[in-house]
C-alpha cells in the first residue's frame, strides 16, 4: 500500500506540473485544488495520507490547505533567452532596365548572404492588340536577419525601388510561452519514465504509458512551433516584385500651380505619344514581312491577270480576223460566179 501510495502521489503532482507550467486555460488554483482532490479520492477510509508523504509530492500545508514548495516548481519558468523574438518582413517593388542582369545579380547575392529562393515566378512578356507587356517576376528571398538589410540596400542600389514596405511582428510572448510548456512536458516525461520504472502493477503501467504517448505528442508539437517560429526568426522574408521597364518612374511631386500642371500634362502627353510612335514602328517592322509577302502575291496576280486577259484579246482578235477572212473569201467567190456568168 505505501508503493501504491507514493506512485500515486508523485504521479499527481506530475499532473500538477503540467496544470501549472503547460499554458493551460484552467487557473493554477484550480489545477492543484484537482490534483490533491484525485490523489484524496484514490484512497479508502482506512488509508491515511501523511503531511510528509504531500511533501515528498512537492506540497505543504499552509493554513490548512496545500500548496506547492518553491522546489516543485519547474525551471522551465526560467526564460533562457530574454532578447525579443521579432519576425521581419519586407516587401519591395522594383524596376529594372537590365531585367536579366538583375535576375542574376539576385542569384548570385542571395547565395552570397547565405539566403535562398523559397519562390521564383517569372512572367515572359506578350504582346495583345498591337500592345507589348514588359517582363516580370514575382520573388520570395529567405535571408539571414543579419545580412537582411544589406540584401535590401543591395537590391535598392541595382535597380529602382518604387515601393517599400517593412513589417515586424513581435512573437516574444508566443515564443517564450511555447519553449516554456517544451521544458514542462519534458520533466513531465522525465518523471514518468522514472514512475515506469518502479511501476508494478499492469493498470499502473498502462495508465503511465498512455500519459506517456500525450506527452511525447505534445513534445513532438512543441519542437514543430519552435522550429517553424527559429526559421521565421532567423530567416528574414524578402517578397520582390520586379517589374522591366524601358526607362525608371521618375518621382511624382504634386503640381501646385498652374503652369506647373499643364507642364506634367504635356510631359506626360509627350511621353505616350513616343511610346505610341515607338510601338506602332516596332509593329510595323515586325508586320513588314507579311507586307513583302502580300505585295508579291498581289504583284504575281496582277502579272497573271494581265497576261490571261491578253491572251483573251489575241484569241478574239484572231477569231474576229478568221471571220473577216471567210468573208472576204465568200465575197470573192460571188463575185467570180457573178464574173463566169455573164
Amino acid at each position: 500500500m505505501k508503493k501504491k501510495t507514493l506512485v500515486c502521489l508523485v504521479l499527481a503532482a506530475v499532473l500538477s506540473l503540467t496544470a501549472c507550467g503547460g499554458g493551460s486555460n484552467k487557473s493554477a488554483s484550480y489545477d492543484r485544488a484537482s490534483a490533491s482532490s484525485a490523489v484524496a479520492s484514490y484512497y479508502t477510509d482506512s488509508d491515511y495520507v501523511s503531511e510528509a508523504s504531500y511533501e515528498e509530492a512537492g506540497m505543504v500545508l499552509d493554513n490548512g490547505d496545500y500548496k506547492e514548495t518553491p522546489s516543485s516548481k519547474s525551471e522551465s519558468t526560467k526564460v533562457q533567452d530574454t532578447s525579443r523574438k521579432r519576425i521581419v518582413t519586407y516587401n519591395l517593388e522594383v524596376e529594372t532596365e537590365n531585367f536579366d542582369d538583375l535576375l542574376a545579380a539576385l542569384d548570385e547575392r542571395v547565395a552570397f548572404y547565405g539566403g535562398y529562393f523559397e519562390s521564383v515566378e517569372t512572367y515572359n512578356g506578350s504582346k495583345y492588340n498591337g500592345r507589348s507587356y514588359n517582363r516580370y517576376s514575382r520573388i520570395t528571398v529567405r535571408v539571414p536577419s543579419q545580412n537582411a538589410e544589406m540584401f535590401v540596400n543591395f537590391v535598392g542600389d541595382s535597380a529602382n525601388i518604387t515601393n517599400k514596405n517593412l513589417s515586424s511582428q513581435d512573437v516574444t510572448l508566443a515564443y517564450v510561452d511555447t519553449q516554456s510548456r517544451k521544458e514542462t512536458y519534458q520533466t513531465e516525461m522525465e518523471r514518468l519514465l522514472a514512475l515506469l520504472d518502479k511501476a508494478e502493477s499492469i493498470e499502473d503501467i498502462l495508465t503511465i504509458e498512455e500519459r506517456l504517448s500525450e506527452v511525447r505528442y505534445q513534445l513532438e508539437n512543441m519542437e514543430s512551433q519552435l522550429r517553424t517560429y527559429d526559421n521565421l526568426i532567423d530567416y528574414t522574408a524578402v517578397y520582390l516584385y520586379v517589374n522591366e521597364v524601358k526607362q525608371y518612374t521618375e518621382p511624382e511631386i504634386v503640381p501646385e500651380t498652374y503652369g506647373q500642371r499643364i507642364a506634367a500634362a504635356f510631359k506626360d502627353g509627350w511621353r505616350g505619344f513616343k511610346e505610341w510612335i515607338e510601338d506602332l514602328s516596332v509593329d510595323f517592322v515586325g508586320s513588314l514581312p507579311a507586307w513583302i509577302f502580300l505585295a508579291i502575291v498581289v504583284t504575281a496576280g496582277v502579272f497573271i491577270v494581265k497576261g490571261i486577259i491578253k491572251s483573251k484579246r489575241k484569241k478574239a482578235i484572231r477569231k474576229a480576223e478568221a471571220i473577216l477572212n471567210a468573208q472576204k473569201s465568200a465575197e470573192n467567190n460571188t463575185n467570180n460566179g457573178t464574173d463566169n456568168g455573164q
